[in-house]
């Protein structure tokens, strides 16, 4: 390992994903291996994907259900065409609803910022909300351009939402002052 995650966190992850649970994977800067973390997830766990992206129809959201992932690069308001925000983002947490598993990425300090972007800014119902069952922050130390680490500080299960705001169980946590990893 490469002090980014532990080998219980990591674990954790694959067996998410085996059980085709959605997973949202979140960090401030650029550059903190937001999309490396979760691709590196699915493979490790065998799951497929659709790609998508608003240069597919309907975002290359099936028309048939199969156990493949919605795989978004990033919720963003962003020109790029694999970047989804408003309507494109609300259509995949119905696509996700009608029991599609999603793996996404987005700019967040913490879970509760993440989740008032969804509600808030995009207006994702909390029912929706809830398939994302479980919740990844990376923090990045060093200039973004080049960090001298990036760290897995939390691995969180959604255990539901209300008015936007997320109730979680914390399944792994990195304890900075101690530089060490904790299973829960």
């Amino acid at each position: 390992m490469n002090r980014t995650i532990s080998a219980e966190g990591a674990s954790t992850l694959v067996e998410a994903v085996r059980a085709r649970t959605s997973l949202l994977v979140a960090a401030i800067p650029r550059m903190a291996g937001k999309s490396t973390l979760l691709r590196a997830a699915l493979e490790a766990g065998g799951a497929s994907v659709h790609e998508l992206s608003r240069r597919l129809p309907d975002l290359g959201i099936p028309r048939t259900l199969d156990d493949s992932y919605l795989l978004v690069s990033e919720f963003a308001p962003t020109p790029f065409a694999d970047y989804l925000w408003g309507d494109d983002l609300r259509r995949v947490f119905e696509a996700a609803a009608e029991g599609r598993p999603l793996g996404a990425t987005m700019h967040a300090p913490e879970i509760a910022t993440a989740f008032a972007l969804l509600f808030g800014a995009n207006g994702v119902p909390d029912a929706q909300l809830s398939r994302i069952a479980v919740y990844v922050q990376i923090e990045v130390f060093g200039p973004w351009w080049e960090p001298e680490r990036r760290v897995v500080s939390s691995i969180e299960r959604v255990d539901g939402v209300s008015g936007g705001r997320p109730t979680t169980t914390v399944l792994h946590r990195w304890i900075e002052g101690e530089d060490r990893f904790e299973t829960l």
